[in-house]
C-alpha cells in the first residue's frame, strides 16, 4: 500500500509539473511570438531548451524515486532486510559527506608555497603578492568544489562546508576551531576525478593561474588513491531544522 500510494503521488506531481510547464510555454508562445525581435526569439529558444532539460531531469528523478520505493516495499516481510541495508548505505554516505569518517579515493594534492622574497629589499606589496592568504585559500576551495571535489582537506585538517578561513600571519586558522592552524607548505587534498580537478585548476582565468603570475610555487600531483582524515568538529546545526517538521 505504501509503495502504490508513493508511486501515485510521484506520478501525479510529475504530471502536474509537466502540465504547468507546457501551459506556461504555450501561453507565452502564443502571446509573444509575433512581437519578438531576434534577441527575444533567441532568449525564448534558450528558455524552451532549459525547460526541456528541467523536464528530463524531473523524469530521471521520478524514475530513481520509483526504483527506491520498489526496493523499500515494507508490505513484504522478506524485504525488511533491504530496508535496513538501504538505511545503512545512506548513513555511510552522510557520514562521509559530513566528515564524521575518514575517507579515501582518487584525487589530487595541490601544494602551494609562498614565492621567494626579501623582506629587506622588496616592498610590502611585493611580499603580500608572493604570499598565500586566507582569501586565496577560500577561492581555491571554491574552485575545487566547483570542479567536483567530493572531500577536501588542507594539510591535516578536513574542510567542511561550514569551515571558515582566517589569516594568522604565516598561517591559516580555521574559524570553526580557533586553536587549529596550518602553515606552509599548504597542501590541498581533494578527492574526485584527478584529470577534471587538475584541468579546472589550470583553466584560463582560474585563481591558481593568478597565483602563478604572482610567482607562488605550485605543484599538482594526481593519485589513484589517497586518504583524508575525519573532521575534528562535526556539523551540528543550532538553528536550522527540517522544513516539514
Amino acid at each position: 500500500m505504501i509503495k502504490n500510494t508513493s508511486k501515485f503521488f510521484i506520478l501525479l506531481a510529475s504530471i502536474l509539473i509537466g502540465f504547468l510547464i507546457v501551459v506556461n510555454v504555450g501561453k507565452n508562445s502564443i502571446n509573444g511570438f509575433f512581437n519578438m525581435n531576434s534577441i527575444e526569439y533567441k532568449d525564448a529558444i534558450e528558455e524552451r531548451n532549459k525547460l526541456y532539460y528541467d523536464i528530463t531531469a524531473l523524469s530521471e528523478d521520478n524514475y530513481e524515486l520509483i526504483k527506491r520505493i520498489a526496493l523499500l516495499d515494507v508490505d513484504d516481510d522478506g524485504n525488511s532486510e533491504k530496508v535496513v541495508e538501504h538505511m545503512k548505505e545512506q548513513l555511510d554516505i552522510y557520514s562521509l559527506l559530513s566528515g564524521v569518517d575518514a575517507t579515501k579515493g582518487s584525487g589530487i594534492i595541490l601544494t602551494i608555497n609562498d614565492g621567494d622574497y626579501n623582506i629587506h629589499t622588496d616592498s610590502q606589496d611585493e611580499v603580500n603578492g608572493k604570499t598565500l592568504h586566507s582569501t586565496d585559500a577560500a577561492l581555491i576551495l571554491n574552485e575545487l568544489r566547483t570542479a567536483g571535489a567530493e572531500a577536501i582537506a588542507i594539510n591535516n585538517y578536513r574542510v567542511l562546508n561550514t569551515t571558515g578561513l582566517v589569516c594568522a600571519w604565516a598561517f591559516i586558522r580555521f574559524e570553526e576551531n580557533g586553536n587549529d592552524m596550518e602553515g606552509a607548505p599548504f597542501k590541498f587534498y581533494a578527492i574526485g576525478d584527478p584529470d577534471q580537478l587538475e584541468a579546472a585548476l589550470l583553466a584560463e582565468g582560474s585563481h591558481i593561474n593568478e597565483l602563478l603570475i604572482r610567482k607562488l610555487k605550485i605543484t599538482i600531483d594526481k593519485y589513484d588513491e589517497m586518504e583524508l582524515p575525519k573532521a575534528v568538529k562535526s556539523i551540528s546545526p543550532k538553528f536550522m531544522e527540517r522544513a516539514d517538521n
